[in-house]
């Protein structure tokens, strides 16, 4: 029998006040984003012109809409408590 693999959690955390479309838009964006950006989710880590887009901000000047977080599930679990899920 072949060891049964762990997969850790992603949480999507969207703001409130967007539209359903922009809110699944930003959650679809997010988790592909977390899925490429690690290879023990899809393969190897690519790098695209969003990225380079984002690292050419300033942190205190995004406009940010939404957070993926992925890691062990303690730790996601600590980061995203006392939010609201699929609110």
């Amino acid at each position: 029998m072949a060891p049964r693999r762990t997969i850790a959690p992603i949480a999507v955390i969207v703001r409130t006040d967007l539209a359903d479309w922009q809110k699944l838009n930003v959650t679809a964006f997010l988790s592909s984003g977390v899925a490429h950006a690690t290879d023990e989710i899809v393969g190897k880590p690519y790098e695209d012109d969003n990225r380079a887009a984002i690292r050419a901000v300033e942190a205190d000047a995004l406009d940010l809409v939404g957070l993926a977080v992925y890691g062990p599930r303690n730790q996601v679990d600590k980061v995203t408590r006392g939010l609201r899920l699929h609110g």
